[in-house]
């Protein structure tokens, strides 16, 4: 530590106190004085070099001083020039010292040998008594002079040195009285949750204030004037606080008083972040519904920044969806069809081949997974249903809800759905903007990708580009300085604490699922008003079951409300057993727990028998599910019918979701359910057409859209399928990805349909 050598600072000598009186350059020491009068004197070469001396002024010179911080390069220069006059009038010299004297130094009326101090200081003040020295800053009188050497002899610092005038403290607004401030205050707090008010509103309402709250007659308010007020407010907020976004506005003035920390995570999988975005980017749907929305539901590991599970679904997620991104967080990804080698698990630290010896399968995509400890939720009904709290505890996993209004407590997530938004989504056609106020025109127009091609392309963007794209504020505390992506961080986790592995059987599906009790009854078991029956019945028919508890004598039955086309029951083996729906046939389209209680809802009304399966199986397919084909080609088409055409896009994205989360645990598909005949033999109802929407009911339909008349043509809007060049700037072809999940779907369809191309017919054969 550095100690300056002038009179009035403390130092301390060997653990003892004491005070510089006089230094003397031309004799070479220095005197020291202690509090209680002893003097001692060393020279100047042994105080230097004396191993323990340190300085214990109050204000030393290392310390940053604020007077001096506050002024400007102007300013700073100013303060140097006066402070060499003053040297000048104490020592002779510029610099304070004669071992750096400047040439002809000192001057004959500044000489120390031949002048008195004060004739030195006089001699100053008259040399910078003149219009020259006033325009440069350097005009000092005999006082200022005086006063600015006493703050460098006394150990004050340059903070003593500075005119105060250009560092004073402001008195603030003396306009603005303690009412006047708390009417500001009390308005602000009205305003900050409620739509976007202007200045002019603020200054009436802080009247208004004054009025009933102080007693102040019309007219006769002590407030100052609206520039005032509005500057007032400016001072103390941001503009974004005061008229931003209503949204931004209310997460930013309701930081907690103690202000936003973060969570420091020190290995991958022990925070994961999950939430749920809406989608900005309209999805094409059939050709009638026009366009439809989406969202997003992704999951983000702290400690890496990397994306670990991704869903895109249509109109809203529900907590059956949150229930399996919770499973695909600890499980590989498998490789999409048509995807390179470039997106196959990349990382050294964890051998592709222990993955497809534990998972089976032959490649795994990129993306990483985590064994979750702790899952960051908001409060939505989805993330809060007793469903995704048994699945986190069968899992192991800790649900911590973030606090409200708290955008810290799952900031990595956000941030993600901000990049997605700008790396991603705004180079997409179709793309709307956050809100109404960002959305371009005719965009309805330009949407060419449907939701399952966003979710391959949101997929594609998570393993080739957020996976290795620097990031910019995620740097470990162990090495600040170095350059991360999400891939070198989960690799670096890897190395630290690994990964235990676990294999996911298809028990572990059935848990995940909803529950309930019933009695087995001779026609089945009756589930959301439906019967199911199946070859596991056999033997249990009006049978108690052995398994006690509180629903003791009763059979446990699990199904996917996303698919009600068939249910499982546990058996006295403690094995799941598919059940099928009386009324379903192999072609029996996918349906859910809200087209059930519309059946259910019916039927009663139509006073139509439970166990009249036929009956219900042509309401569910004419009306619930479909629209007959003739009522599609007429130009005025209700909105009902819309409502039920929409619905359908819905419908098959879930069944996707269906077959995928199945396939993944190694479940039978459906179409598996029907031995026999691969028709469904002559138990099958007559099944209305409820497929999608060809290509010749399309064209159909859109030339009978184009010759509607302008009043009917509201909602009937065709969405263009992608053509053309489809390949976007980050290098995705959709329509290639697209061609290729089609070929893949199709193969699979046709493998499950015929026996002598499944393994068990090959090994047969």
């Amino acid at each position: 530590m550095s100690v300056r050598l002038a009179r009035g600072i403390r130092v301390s000598v060997d653990a003892r106190e004491w005070l510089i009186t006089q230094v003397s350059h031309d004799q070479g020491f220095v005197r020291l004085c202690d509090d209680e009068g002893e003097q001692t004197t060393l020279g100047i070469e042994e105080f230097v070099t004396h191993p323990h001396i340190e300085e214990i002024t109050a204000n030393p010179a290392a310390m940053v001083d604020a007077a001096v911080e506050r002024l400007d390069a102007h300013a700073r220069e100013i303060l140097t020039k006066r402070i060499a006059h003053v040297y000048e009038a104490e020592t002779g010299y510029r610099s304070g010292t004669p071992s750096v004297a400047l040439p002809g130094e000192p001057r004959p009326e500044y000489d120390p040998a031949n002048t008195t101090l004060t004739e030195r200081r006089e001699a100053k003040a008259r040399e910078l008594d003149n219009e020259h020295a006033a325009d440069a800053g350097t005009k000092m009188s005999v006082a200022t002079i005086r006063r600015i050497a006493k703050a460098l002899n006394t150990g004050s610092g340059l903070s003593g040195t500075v005119d105060r005038r250009h560092v004073r403290r402001s008195p603030g607004r003396p306009a603005i009285s303690e009412q006047v401030a708390a009417a500001c205050e009390e308005v602000f707090e009205k305003t900050r949750l409620e739509s976007n008010r202007t200045h002019a509103a603020r200054y009436l309402l802080v009247k208004q204030y004054m009025r009933e709250v102080f007693g102040y007659e019309a007219g006769e308010e002590p407030v100052p004037c609206e520039k005032t007020i509005r500057r007032w407010f400016q001072d103390r907020y941001l503009p974004s606080e005061l008229n931003g976004k209503a949204r931004t506005r209310r997460s930013a003035t309701s930081a907690p008083p103690q202000g936003f920390s973060r969570a420091n995570p020190t290995r991958p999988g022990e925070l994961v972040c999950i939430d749920t975005c809406s989608l900005d980017v309209l999805l094409a749907g059939t050709a009638y519904e026009g366009v439809i929305r989406g969202v997003i539901v992704m999951a983000v590991d702290w400690y890496s920044r990397s994306i670990v599970a991704i869903r895109v679904l249509e109109k809203s997620e529900q907590a059956i969806d949150v229930t399996f991104l919770l499973r695909e967080i600890g499980r590989p990804k498998a490789m999409l069809p048509g995807w390179t080698d470039e997106n196959r698990w990349p990382f050294v630290g964890l051998p592709e081949k222990v993955l497809t010896d534990i998972y089976g399968g032959d490649t795994y995509s990129g993306m990483p997974f985590v064994n979750a400890e702790a899952v960051v939720t908001d409060h939505g009904n989805t993330y809060k249903a007793h469903l995704n709290v048994a699945t986190a505890t069968q899992q192991g996993i800790s649900i911590l809800p973030a606090r409200v209004r708290t955008g810290s407590d799952k900031q990595v997530v956000e941030r993600t759905f901000g990049s997605f938004r700008t790396m991603l989504l705004q180079y997409l056609s179709g793309y709307r903007g956050t809100d109404a106020s960002e959305r371009g025109q005719n965009v309805d127009e330009q949407v060419k990708y449907d939701v399952q091609d966003i979710e391959d392309l949101a997929c594609w963007w998570a393993v080739r580009i957020w996976q290795n794209h620097e990031l910019s504020d995620a740097r470990p505390d162990w090495c600040p300085e170095g350059a991360f992506s999400p891939n070198t961080l989960y690799e670096y986790g890897l190395a630290q604490t690994g990964i235990p592995l676990r294999a996911l059987t298809s028990n572990d599906y059935y848990a995940l699922l909803p529950a309930v009790h019933v009695k087995v009854h001779t026609r089945g078991v009756q589930i959301r008003g439906l019967y199911y029956d199946g070859e596991a019945l056999n033997g249990l028919r009006n049978e108690p079951s052995q398994f006690g508890g509180r629903v003791k004598g009763k059979w446990t039955v699990r199904y996917d409300p996303r698919d009600l086309r068939r249910v499982f029951l546990l058996d006295a083996d403690g094995v799941y057993q598919p059940l099928t729906w009386g009324g379903a046939s192999r072609h029996t389209p996918c349906f859910n727990d809200r087209h059930a209680a519309a059946l259910t809802s019916l039927r009663r009304k139509r006073g139509i028998a439970p166990h009249d399966q036929d009956a219900l199986a042509e309401i569910l397919l004419s009306e619930i599910l479909a629209v007959h084909e003739p009522v599609t080609q007429w130009p005025t088409l209700s909105g009902t019918a819309r409502r039920a055409i929409r619905e359908r896009s819905r419908l098959q994205r879930q069944q996707q979701m269906v077959e995928r989360d199945q396939a993944a645990s190694g479940v039978p598909p459906f179409v598996d359910s029907f031995d026999g005949d691969p028709d469904g033999g002559p138990e099958d109802p007559p099944v209305r057409p409820v497929s999608p929407v060809t290509a010749l009911d399309e064209a159909r339909a859109r030339k009978n859209a184009a010759q509607v008349a302008p009043e009917h043509q509201d909602g009937v809007a065709a969405a263009p399928r992608l053509g053309g060049q489809t390949k976007s700037l980050l290098g995705f072809d959709a329509e290639a990805l697209r061609a290729a999940r089609e070929t893949a779907t199709t193969h699979t369809a046709t493998t499950s349909d015929d026996p002598s191309l499944t393994d068990e017919g090959d090994e047969e054969a």
